[in-house]
């Protein structure tokens, strides 16, 4: 029998095969409560050395925003589902509803999905658009999502909140904890209250129906079916010029606009690498078995609709990266279990750790999809060039997160705070802002964009409340900084060997430091999509000892293999480390923390 069975077929994204659960570890019946209320060596060494004073907790964007009063805890630390409501709009306006575009820019928003910095294909795809738009703006060399699941992903970029915050804490593919509740204001909704047209075009991801209710998330003009973004091989090859197609007609309709307009472009690709070996014609040929379960998920969520299968990619990739021999014997439990998981289990991507000839296809495609993807961008840059909109239109062009692709010997985007999988595109084109063809180190996260757009169209981030930091100073000097620190966090887990391990992630990377700490084990949602009855063993006010911890110093050791926090010559500073993770946490989440902030 395949190890996929058709009624496990709901789940769209990152599913994992089909396991023999463990036996649940039982939770103690008593445990100490402390206090709370309720790849690639080509990288550019970073400079600097670790801080580890911790004199006063940091706030990661210096001197920003007041933070959004965070909802009360609940279970597992969610916040619960707000009560319906009118979104938030007109409050913090800073120019007249009225104001006319030469005020106040138009904004396109294009997004990619699994497209991690792309900085390691210079020699191996040819990318001309994401040139040009580099050419023609600033890019940010260290800009990262705030948690890798795509839905969580794309719910902290569109509310600007972190993930303890909005509540979205798995694809949408699961029926509980996974949709953005209409009642959190997104960038529709406070864009629209000032003044702006919003609408949104392509891949949402956050809603478990297919035909989402897009103006209750305050965006018009959305048309088309999720399921046929989100849920199928091939897809992105299918669907983006469609897209495409719909936003260069949208342009040309509202070229003459008296009033600003926030457009948002949604892609699929790279995302096709997700379905990576399973979509190759070859590898269909020679497997019936998969064959059949292919094709069957392809007729459940596209029906009669047929795609066109990838022809054949010529090599691009002579080699692994340097990083994918890491045996993952000194990292987190769950890392190891996610490699079992996705390369030997997961029905669309088992490949064997010593099969060098698919490790180094899988590279190929994705360098290959990144070449369609590039088109898409080409063309929706042209278009706007071609409405005479370049200099009143602001883009800015990003990813929802990265794919490992071979980074540690790992797959897609798991639990874990690497470079690979949280490290994505981040370019701004702002006419009289961003200087063009200029980089900054300054330190982003996704959070910060929600910000950023808000302050471009004239809305108060701190009176929306959002926690971000305004980028404006970053567009103005690419030498300003606006954080100190970059906060991910991470609550997936999606099969039963994965939920006993430590799976939930908190952590942070200051510029040279990156540490996370791991908690869980059970909790959280099962593999059929209902949440456990029972808390995670661990949660977030885990202690020290109840965690599984990971520690990289990426000045000398930009590949991540050195794995500190397991040795004992730095048992002190990761101790250290994880009190100043806790301060940065608490500053961030307030009570959704689920501690006080100490140790």
């Amino acid at each position: 029998m395949h190890p996929l069975e058709l009624p496990a077929l709901q789940p769209l994204d990152g599913e994992p095969g089909r396991l023999r659960p463990r036996t649940r570890l039982r939770r103690p019946a008593e445990r100490r409560r402390r206090g709370r209320p309720g790849v690639d060596r080509r990288r550019p060494r970073r400079p600097g050395t670790p801080q580890l004073d911790r004199s006063r907790p940091p706030r990661p964007r210096g001197d920003g925003p007041a933070l959004r009063p965070p909802p009360p805890r609940t279970r597992d630390h969610h916040p619960p589902r707000p009560s319906r409501g009118p979104p938030l709009v007109n409050e913090h306006v800073t120019h007249a509803a009225g104001s006319d575009r030469a005020e106040r820019p138009n904004i396109l928003l294009v997004v990619s999905d699994e497209e991690r910095r792309t900085d390691w294909l210079a020699d191996h795809a040819d990318l001309p658009a994401h040139e040009r738009l580099a050419a023609e703006g600033l890019t940010f060399r260290r800009h990262f999502t705030h948690t890798s699941p795509c839905s969580p992903s794309r719910a902290s970029l569109y509310t600007g909140l972190y993930l303890h915050q909005h509540g979205v804490v798995d694809n949408v593919s699961f029926p509980t904890h996974t949709a953005l509740d209409p009642a959190l204001p997104t960038l529709g909704h406070l864009l629209r209250g000032a003044g702006y047209r919003t609408a949104y075009l392509g891949k949402w991801h956050l809603s478990h129906s297919n035909t989402p209710d897009m103006e209750a998330h305050g965006y018009a003009d959305w048309t088309g079916d999720d399921v046929h973004y989100t849920g199928s091989a091939w897809s992105g090859r299918h669907f983006d010029p469609l897209i495409c197609d719909q936003a260069v007609s949208w342009l040309a309709d509202h070229a003459d606009d008296t009033t600003p307009w926030f457009l948002t472009v949604a892609l699929v690709n790279p995302h096709d690498i997700m379905w990576f070996p399973i979509d190759q014609p070859d590898h269909l040929a020679a497997h019936p078995a998969d064959r059949e379960i292919f094709d069957a998920i392809r007729r459940l969520r596209l029906g009669d609709l047929e795609l066109e299968p990838p022809p054949p990619i010529e090599r691009r990739f002579d080699r692994l990266p340097d990083n994918f021999d890491d045996d993952l014997h000194t990292k987190p439990e769950v890392q190891r279990a996610w490699r079992h998981v996705r390369n030997t289990e997961h029905f669309v991507g088992r490949i064997d750790p010593g099969d060098t000839e698919m490790w180094l296809r899988q590279l190929d495609y994705y360098a290959w999809l990144h070449e369609h993807l590039d088109v898409s961008l080409g063309r929706l840059l042209d278009a706007v060039d071609r409405q005479g909109l370049a200099d009143d239109t602001v883009v800015v062009y990003t990813s929802d997160h990265g794919d490992a692709c071979g980074a540690h010997g790992l797959r897609a985007k798991l639990p874990c705070v690497y470079e690979e999988v949280m490290g994505v595109p981040l370019v701004v084109r702002a006419p009289g802002r961003a200087t063009p063809g200029s980089v900054t180190d300054a330190l982003s996260t996704h959070v910060d964009l929600a910000a950023t757009i808000c302050a471009l169209a004239g809305v108060d981030p701190a009176g929306a409340g959002l926690p971000g930091a305004d980028l404006g100073p970053v567009l103005d000097d690419p030498s300003a900084s606006v954080r100190e620190a970059v906060f991910f966090a991470q609550d997936s887990a999606q099969s039963e060997l994965i939920r006993n391990c430590r799976y939930a992630v908190r952590g942070f990377f200051d510029g040279t430091t990156k540490y996370a700490r791991y908690y869980g084990i059970g909790g959280g949602i099962r593999r059929d999509g209902t949440p456990d009855p029972e808390p995670k063993l661990f949660g977030p006010d885990a202690a020290f000892d109840e965690c599984d911890h990971e520690w990289y110093q990426l000045d000398d050791d930009p590949g991540e293999l050195r794995n500190r926090a397991v040795e004992r010559a730095f048992r002190h500073e990761t101790r250290e480390l994880f009190a100043r993770l806790l301060a940065l946490e608490y500053a961030e989440l307030g009570e959704a923390a689920g501690h006080d902030g100490t140790p």
